[in-house]
């Protein structure tokens, strides 16, 4: 936890997660919710409990566990469509940098056929740094989880991103070279 909060100051290091949520429609599940949100990105969570594995996998550890901002979601009638956007204060930050005014965006889509099959879409653009040094971040990520039988799961999952390496240059993906 000290690795994770080390940007946030004082007894904000002692927050995992602290958000409120309306319910802004009689008949359909539309929320808006703000404050610490558990993260929108990966299939895994902060809570040991919450994963299929003791420890989270360096795949998860590319994408953050809290994010701070607000969300407004919509979960159809049938309950298999969930679809969000939110705007926050930048990645794995409850604070927002000094110098920096610009806020980050993301979306989550899931779709859930059946109570054995997840599939998620979620993304992240978003500038951490302060205004001056800009640099963009653009994250993606894609996961399906099937539960094959009752003691068998299969997680499958993708994560792509880039990030400027100075204000105004391309996103360049380490590895792929640009065209």
């Amino acid at each position: 936890m000290n690795a994770n909060y080390a940007a946030e100051p004082g007894v904000l290091k002692n927050l995992y997660e602290a958000n409120a949520g309306i319910k802004i429609s009689r008949r359909k599940e539309i929320w808006v919710d703000a404050g610490v949100l558990s993260s929108h990105l990966g299939f895994e969570s902060a809570v040991g409990k919450d994963n299929w594995t003791l420890t989270r996998s360096l795949f998860a550890d590319n994408s953050p566990y809290f994010e701070t901002g607000a969300k407004l979601s919509y979960t159809t009638d049938n309950g298999k469509w969930l679809i969000s956007g939110l705007v926050l204060n930048g990645w794995q930050r409850i604070q927002r940098t000094d110098g920096n005014n610009t806020p980050a965006f993301g979306h989550q889509l899931t779709y859930k056929p059946n109570s054995r099959v997840t599939i998620n879409s979620s993304s992240f653009i978003g500038n951490d740094k302060p205004d001056s040094v800009k640099q963009m971040r653009y994250f993606h990520n894609l996961y399906g989880v099937f539960q094959v039988t009752g003691q068998l799961g299969i997680t499958a999952g993708f994560d792509i991103g880039a990030e400027q390496k100075s204000k105004g240059a391309a996103a360049t993906i380490p590895g792929i070279p640009r065209l």
